[in-house]
């Protein structure tokens, strides 16, 4: 006796598509990655098991990767029910496990003696995962093929019933990017009020500095799911933002020399001399200066003014001289483009596909062509100086800038 086994882990389109930073949709996608990745990992332990979907060179997930679908099909080659009986709610336990330790490194970074019970409650009932498994004799009437129809047709009325649990929190703010969550995550700036309709009773007071002077917005009050993905990434992570991404097409496109400008900072002295050799976050804080200068009218001095970098930074950015400053006198006279393209696209009917196909080792052959179609997209996309949130299986999601809207696939 064989079986297939199936798992998928969500939600998928309001935790991703759910943010008002470029690093939300990221992060949301990278989490979902990371945890698919951790299963498989947990699955593999198993002699008895073979993964079908995603292939091997999909299924290694690196912090910060977004390559790794959210679903995934394994073949248990000798079928026992009673060994196998438990499968299904170990992994959910391993997954929950391990979205614990997530959130646990993004709350790490509230200091002191701080209350998490709400956020707790907040993450606890988050997860939605649906798993099953579906035994087959591997005979003449009862093949593969037949018993992925089967599965993937159980599957569908499974998700359809939907089965939630009613959260119950006092009244307060929603959260901006969840609403079904109170935002509990606030700044405590003094002399200012906290965001408007926060309940104060109920709430987890940031700090207006350190690692969340730039990461959270003033008068934002995020619930612990949108907390968790807007610190996800952390402050060494290679993630650009739109703005990195529209400076350094600028940069490359008008003046045919990124690695100049890139150089020329890194040699900087005050970076030298605050030990920030690696561009990181640097980039987007002097990307943002930079705006603000080429602006104009900006007062520096202003105390109530609140800046996206710090002082230093700013120092960098108003002191620029040699040649360095030179450039920058050319680079004024460019105009930065104001407006950036989202792509977004699956591929329809591949579900049908697989339901058509039935042969086992077709189906490995698809998965490995799928793999394959999204590194090419994801490649495309770099290649072209975008972003690329996501890309796994047939889906893609990406931002790039309009200077590249001729970039020619060929390249």
């Amino acid at each position: 006796m064989k079986a297939l086994f199936t798992l998928t882990i969500g939600p998928v389109k309001s935790f991703v598509e759910n943010g008002r930073k470029m690093r939300d949709l990221y992060a949301g996608s990278s989490i979902l990655s990371d945890l698919t990745s951790r299963t498989i990992n947990e699955l593999e332990k198993h002699n008895d098991i073979e993964v079908v979907f995603p292939p091997k060179a999909q299924c290694k997930h690196q912090f910060g990767e977004t390559n790794v679908p959210n679903r995934l099909v394994v073949k248990i080659k000798d079928y026992n029910e009673e060994k196998y009986q438990n499968l299904g709610e170990d992994l959910i336990h391993h997954i929950k496990k391990e979205f614990k330790k997530i959130c646990q490194q993004s709350l790490g970074k509230v200091s002191g003696e701080v209350d998490l019970k709400l956020a707790c409650n907040q993450l606890k009932q988050f997860l939605e995962i649906y798993w099953l498994i579906e035994p087959y004799s591997d005979t003449d009437d009862d093949k593969y093929g037949d018993a992925y129809s089967r599965m993937i047709a159980k599957m569908n009325a499974i998700k359809g019933i939907r089965p939630f649990q009613q959260t119950a929190e006092p009244e307060g703010r929603k959260c901006m990017l969840h609403s079904e969550y109170n935002g509990i995550f606030v700044k405590d700036i003094k002399g200012e009020k906290l965001p408007f309709n926060t309940n104060d009773k109920h709430i987890i007071r940031l700090q207006n500095e350190g690692k969340f002077k730039f990461d959270i917005k003033n008068k934002e009050a995020l619930s612990a799911i949108a907390f968790v993905k807007r610190m996800y990434l952390g402050e060494n992570s290679k993630f650009e933002s739109v703005r990195d991404m529209v400076f350094e097409n600028t940069l490359t496109l008008k003046t045919g020399d990124a690695t100049y400008f890139e150089r020329e900072i890194r040699n900087n002295e005050i970076f030298q001399d605050e030990g920030m050799k690696d561009l990181g976050t640097n980039v987007t804080h002097l990307t943002n200066a930079i705006y603000d200068i080429w602006d104009g009218d900006i007062n520096y001095d202003d105390p109530n003014r609140e800046f996206e970098y710090p002082k230093e930074i700013r120092d960098v950015a108003i002191g620029l001289r040699g040649d360095l400053k030179n450039r920058y006198l050319e680079l004024k006279k460019f105009k930065l483009q104001q407006y950036y393209a989202i792509i977004k696209f699956d591929g329809d009917g591949m579900g049908t596909k697989y339901g058509e196909l039935k042969d086992e080792e077709i189906h490995k052959v698809l998965s490995d062509e799928i793999c394959e179609f999204a590194k090419c997209a994801r490649k495309i996309i770099n290649l072209a100086g975008g972003i690329c949130i996501y890309a796994g299986g047939e889906d893609v999601l990406a931002v790039v800038t309009l200077q590249n809207g001729n970039y020619s696939a060929q390249k």
